[in-house]
């Protein structure tokens, strides 16, 4: 018997293109695709996108299974249609991987096929989960925010009214020559603790905020040797302040904020000269070695100590911690030795040519330097 199997040849050949061709498109799509025979419970057909997930991710085919069988399955409808649903699995490592997978049940020749389709959202979800964290904490900082600064005056408003009716109180007392040693001494003694009060609520309010990252901080381009020369020629004219300025030279550039660096200089000055004889001639040396800002205030005595008690300890205690905080926002350091007689303080320095491109006026309020020299000085 005789047959020409021309024409059966030719089909199975274009059958065999066709089926390559959708092999070769399925394979370049991004969504991973396996086909699931049902009489053998086996997966018969991957795609490389499919592979390349589980390889990724370090996934098993084990893992799949175990995908298929938690999911419903949904018959073929005549438009094909097919519904993602979100899916969160455990790789070997224990992590979680996200994907959206769907899939759909074909009766070919009297048998059921799984088609099963899915994609890694893994990275999206993560980045959602991190947007989602980063939108909370940034609410959470504007609620702490606004609770500081509503903190801050519930606290500083009563202690101010407090502060003045002492003041006034005291007005009164000299002006009508009433000079009764106990009740001057009480009145005194009640305006320095409203003092330190006031300071340490300046402290812990600052502090939160450094902790909160929502301190103020407006960097600039600034020759060092000018902002420090301006808050000793000030200081200088203070009643037994006495500061010997001294640089090796008369322009060194940094990138700072000069409000907070100028506060964070006249606190430490304010403290040293707090915890000294403070007829003490302060040395205030500036100078410049390599990338680096080395400025060093001292003193030769190192046995004029003055005692200092448990309430001026706590506000020296919380200002140097402040000042540490401030300076390491411009990557420097801060060393204090000998009893806060020796105080080492260390910022970065850059290129003199950025200066200029970016110079601008030092602003520095009137009395900025003198009112925060007195906070911690005049205790």
């Amino acid at each position: 018997v005789l047959k020409n199997m021309t024409e059966q040849k030719s089909l199975v050949d274009k059958m065999n293109l066709t089926k390559k061709k959708y092999e070769l498109f399925v394979d370049i799509i991004s969504e991973a695709v396996f086909v699931l025979d049902h009489n053998t419970n086996k997966i018969k057909y991957t795609n490389k996108s499919f592979d390349k997930i589980l390889q990724q991710h370090k996934l098993k085919i084990s893992d799949m299974y175990d995908l298929i069988n938690s999911s419903d399955l949904t018959y073929c409808d005549m438009s094909f249609n097919m519904t993602f649903k979100n899916k969160k699995i455990k790789n070997c490592l224990d992590e979680d991987v996200y994907l959206k997978f769907a899939n759909m049940v074909l009766n070919i020749n009297q048998k059921n096929i799984t088609i099963g389709v899915f994609r890694d959202v893994t990275q999206n979800v993560k980045d959602e989960i991190i947007k989602k964290k980063m939108e909370e904490d940034t609410y959470s900082k504007k609620l702490k925010n606004e609770f500081l600064i509503n903190l801050s005056h519930e606290l500083k408003t009563p202690v101010n009214l407090i502060y003045l009716k002492n003041q006034l109180t005291r007005s009164l007392c000299e002006k009508n020559n009433i000079v009764e040693i106990e009740q001057v001494n009480l009145l005194n003694k009640e305006l320095k603790n409203i003092q330190i009060l006031m300071t340490l609520i300046d402290n812990l309010i600052s502090l939160e905020k450094l902790n909160l990252e929502s301190y103020k901080d407006n960097r600039n381009y600034y020759n060092i040797v000018e902002i420090l020369e301006d808050i000793v020629i000030r200081l200088n004219t203070y009643k037994g302040v006495d500061i010997i300025f001294d640089t090796n030279e008369e322009e060194i550039f940094t990138f700072i904020d000069s409000h907070n660096i100028s506060k964070v200089i006249t606190r430490l000055l304010s403290i040293m000269y707090k915890c000294s004889d403070k007829k003490e001639v302060i040395n205030f040396d500036i100078n410049k070695n390599r990338q680096k800002i080395n400025i060093h205030i001292y003193h030769d005595s190192k046995d004029n100590i003055k005692n200092i008690n448990p309430q001026e300890k706590e506000i020296i205690d919380t200002s140097i911690l402040l000042c540490k905080l401030v300076l390491n926002l411009y990557n420097g350091d801060l060393q204090i030795k000998n009893k806060f007689n020796d105080i080492s303080i260390q910022l970065e320095s850059i290129d003199d040519k950025k200066y200029y491109h970016n110079k601008s006026n030092i602003f520095i309020g009137d009395n900025f330097i003198e009112e925060e020299f007195k906070k911690i000085y005049n205790l």
